[in-house]
């Protein structure tokens, strides 16, 4: 149950990407083309695409937890770079950073949940404890996206520290 509880706090709290759903607007606003915020997403989506499986065989030799926390270590680098550079070669490194940390955390996360689990005999549960999950996950990112539109009227250095 600990690790179940844990989980979810990180599910939802490691969710809280203020910037989701106004990152454009930031590169934008630094002169940045539309052309180049595609590239910067196309780089983070092929990342994700490349990273998904090396990040799992890692994943399975150092642990759920320490892939996890590297997931989320990787995110935390990702937004400091985010913030504290803006030239495109920066930006290109960072994104590429937050993809592989995102790969770290997606399938991890629901194999650690039955995992756990498992250890405790409670396989069954895993159907409700996942959709608890995933539930927590969306309505963190809700939450934050809504949030880290208000917190860019104030500055938008608070977006990133913040998350």
């Amino acid at each position: 149950m600990r690790n179940r509880n844990l989980l979810y706090f990180s599910g939802f709290f490691g969710n809280f990407f203020f910037e989701r759903g106004i990152w454009i607007l930031y590169l934008t606003s630094m002169n940045y083309s539309l052309f180049l915020v595609g590239i910067l997403q196309s780089v983070l989506n092929l990342a994700m695409f490349l990273a998904e499986v090396p990040s799992g065989v890692i994943s399975d030799r150092i642990g759920r937890k320490k892939s996890l926390l590297l997931g989320h270590f990787m995110v935390i680098i990702y937004l400091v770079m985010f913030l504290s550079f803006h030239n495109f070669i920066d930006l290109f490194i960072a994104h590429i950073i937050y993809g592989i940390g995102l790969t770290f955390i997606s399938g991890t996360d629901h194999a650690f949940l039955f995992d756990s689990l498992k250890e405790q005999g409670k396989e069954k549960w895993y159907g409700k404890s996942i959709g608890n999950y995933n539930g927590l996950v969306i309505l963190g990112l809700a939450i934050a996206m809504g949030i880290g539109g208000y917190l860019q009227e104030i500055s938008w250095s608070y977006v990133f520290i913040a998350g």
